[in-house]
């Protein structure tokens, strides 16, 4: 069983990683919503990576960006067992 306090960190962890990267997708000028269009902004992370021409942003945001995509599943099965076990 995982611990709800594990849990809860990582959540918070989601949820910073979600506003690092919806703030720094609004400072490139990209149009993004607060409540939805994740998938795309994970896309629009991508591309800023893809374009932005400093070696080290170009890392930090294609990590973000995919950090970001695999913390989707892992989110979803810590809730899962931490709610469900018993």
């Amino acid at each position: 069983m995982i611990s709800p306090s594990i849990t809860l960190i990582f959540i918070i962890g989601f949820n910073g990683l979600y506003l690092w990267n919806k703030c720094t997708l609004i400072n490139n000028e990209y149009d993004v919503s607060w409540f939805y269009g994740v998938f795309g902004d994970i896309q629009k992370m991508i591309h800023l990576a893809r374009k932005t021409e400093n070696q080290s942003l170009r890392i930090s945001y294609m990590i973000r960006g995919w950090l970001f995509l695999l913390a989707i599943p892992v989110l979803i099965i810590l809730i899962f067992n931490t709610t469900y076990h018993n």
